[in-house]
C-alpha cells in the first residue's frame, strides 16, 4: 500500500490519511501499531478531531492519554447509559 510506505517515510498527510483510512474501516490493530510511531498518535488526533471517527479509534486516543478523548468518551459513555464502563478506568 502506497499510503503506508510514505506514512513510514514520516509523510504526515500521508499518516493523516492512513489514521483515518485505518480507524474508519476498523482495523484497530492497525491502528494501534500506527499511533505507537512517531507522530502517528498526532495523525489520529488530527484526523479524530477532523471527521470524528467512531468509538473504538476514540477508546486508543482515550486509552494513550488524550485528555479531549477521555472527555468525549465519557460523554458518548453517559449518553448512552453505559455506566459500568464509564466507571472502568482507561488504558
Amino acid at each position: 500500500m502506497r499510503l503506508m510506505s510514505c506514512a513510514s517515510a514520516g509523510d504526515d498527510q500521508a499518516l493523516y490519511e492512513l489514521s483515518g483510512w485505518l480507524a474508519a474501516h476498523g482495523r484497530l490493530t492497525e491502528l494501534r501499531e500506527l499511533i505507537s510511531t512517531e507522530g502517528g498518535l498526532a495523525a489520529l488526533q488530527a484526523f479524530w478531531r477532523t471527521w470524528q471517527v467512531g468509538i473504538e479509534a476514540l477508546r486508543l486516543l482515550a486509552d494513550a492519554g488524550d485528555v479531549d478523548a477521555q472527555r468525549q468518551l465519557a460523554r458518548w459513555l453517559a449518553r448512552s447509559g453505559d455506566i459500568k464502563e464509564l466507571r472502568q478506568p482507561t488504558g
